[in-house]
């Protein structure tokens, strides 16, 4: 076999550019750039009318199956949407109003686990009432445009579905006001994500695509899984995933797995079979319940925080290992916390989230509190970072994503998880346009190839080259039996 190298050079842009630097995302003045990088040769958007970095706030919060208050929402969703040009809602767990479903079960202990008191219903307000009416033509969009939802090449059972107006979109969409419009909304059983983008910017947005996977009990019931919302932003393609994975510290491989099948299986927005949505698109941000546990099982659980691992009982050891954790917690020792972080040690041991990008947690962990304000922890469970806010870019969007804001929302007093909000900049990716890419040819010298099946038979390795945007290797050949220039075929 001969070994292969691949050279390509592409000419830098000739766009120039600006950035924004924001202090505090929540409170500080909008200051924007214009680009201008021609037309899109693929649509009608000009991409000198978009701003040059987009402001995006994430808030995930496992809801606990109890009505927030109207009061709290503002601790984690700034009035009028703040200075931001997207905000995405992820939430799990999130049926209340005495409706049946509303037990939690993303962590039930047995025979243990009550359900949490509603507030009381307050009047419906003419703005609320405009607020559900905008809610639900957003459903209906939805609806109309897909009249069952894939999960793994199959159709989710329709009455989990949840077509209606939910009261905490009207909540969420009152506070935003009427210079947001509802970009998507993707929900199911318990799980919700809406990506709300603000007026001044929906005539840049395109390609809008949503999916749905359910990881739950036989991998069919919906109560574990994904939603995902795609588009293109400018010239910036997005993808964002809500997910709400495996429950319990044992269920680490589990957990490990659903994320892999999120990735390969959301088929509603994947425009290439052979790429997992990670390697679609600009930029993909993953939030949500991940349920990745402190591992009390972990070598450097033991070695760092001295819990007794013989001759004491497993509940002695799960209070021992309680009880170290709160003092870590008590002295702000949040790197030793992530040490032992179950999504950390599959990242580095590349079995999960491999590639995705964190900022460190340096607040207490959000999971498993006292329904109250602050941050008080129920022994039954070790104190857990399981709400999560991940991203990843591809070669083009690399350094284009700077996170300005990553924190708890402690103030909240509904739940048994505290919510978290993220707030990023994101530049736009650069247009690259196959008019300016001049080449003839490429040439390999250093391709190899490993892990092959053993087979006595004759085989023929193909090789596959994509780019983003799509379609820059695409050439015109002559003859109907010549391969094609993007796929490379090497018989061996």
């Amino acid at each position: 076999m001969e070994d292969v190298d691949i050279a390509l050079k592409v000419p830098s842009s000739r766009s120039c550019r600006s950035s924004v630097i924001v202090t505090n995302p929540l409170i500080a003045s909008r200051t924007s750039s214009r680009l201008n990088l021609g037309k899109i040769n693929r649509g009608s958007y000009h991409a000198d009318e978009s701003v040059d970095v987009m402001r995006i706030l994430f808030v995930t919060w496992n809801v606990g199956n109890a009505e927030p208050l109207q009061a709290e929402i503002s601790h984690w969703l700034p009035f009028q949407g703040g200075n931001f040009d997207l905000v995405v809602v992820g939430t799990q767990e999130n049926v209340f109003d005495g409706d049946s479903s509303s037990e939690s079960d993303s962590d039930i202990d047995d025979n243990t686990q009550k359900k949490a008191k509603t507030a009381q219903k307050s009047t419906i307000t003419a703005h609320e009432q405009k607020a559900r009416q905008s809610v639900a033509r957003a459903m209906e969009n939805n609806i109309s445009r897909s009249n069952s939802f894939e999960r793994f090449g199959a159709l989710i059972l329709s009455p989990q579905i949840d077509t209606g107006v939910h009261k905490w979109d009207t909540m969420c969409a009152e506070s935003l006001g009427e210079e947001w419009d509802v970009l998507k909304h993707v929900s199911i059983r318990q799980m919700r994500l809406t990506v709300y983008a603000a007026k001044r910017n929906m005539h840049a947005i395109f390609n809008v695509r949503s999916a749905i996977a359910a990881t739950g009990i036989g991998g069919v019931l919906a109560n574990k899984g994904a939603l995902v919302v795609s588009f293109r932003f400018g010239v910036t393609t997005f993808c964002f995933v809500s997910a709400h994975l495996a429950a319990h510290e044992h269920k680490l491989k589990q957990r490990n797995q659903n994320c892999h099948e999120i990735l390969t299986e959301a088929k509603h927005v994947r425009a290439i079979a052979d790429l997992d949505i990670s390697e679609q698109f600009d930029h993909i941000f993953w939030i949500g319940d991940l349920n990745y546990r402190t591992d009390m099982s972990a070598d450097l659980f033991h070695q760092n925080l001295n819990v007794p691992t013989k001759g004491v009982s497993k509940k002695d050891a799960h209070l021992a290992g309680w009880n170290r954790v709160i003092n870590l917690i008590q002295s702000g020792n949040w790197s030793a916390l992530l040490d032992v972080d179950q999504l950390r040690l599959s990242q580095s041991r590349g079995v999960g989230f491999v590639g995705f990008t964190e900022g460190d947690s340096l607040f207490e962990p959000t999971f498993k509190v006292e329904r109250q304000r602050g941050t008080e922890y129920k022994k039954q469970r070790i104190p857990s970072y399981c709400d999560r806010v991940l991203w990843k870019s591809m070669p083009v969007g690399v350094g284009r994503v700077e996170q300005k804001l990553l924190r708890s929302v402690p103030q909240v007093s509904t739940s048994d998880h505290k919510p978290v909000i993220a707030a990023f900049d994101v530049e736009q990716s650069l247009l690259v346009e196959r008019s300016l890419i001049n080449f003839h040819s490429l040439e390999f010298t250093a391709l190899s190839v490993k892990l092959l099946p053993t087979t006595k038979r004759h085989v023929r390795m193909y090789f596959k080259f994509f780019t983003n945007p799509p379609g820059l290797l695409r050439t015109k050949y002559h003859s109907e039996t010549a391969a094609p220039k993007s796929l490379v075929t090497k018989e061996i």
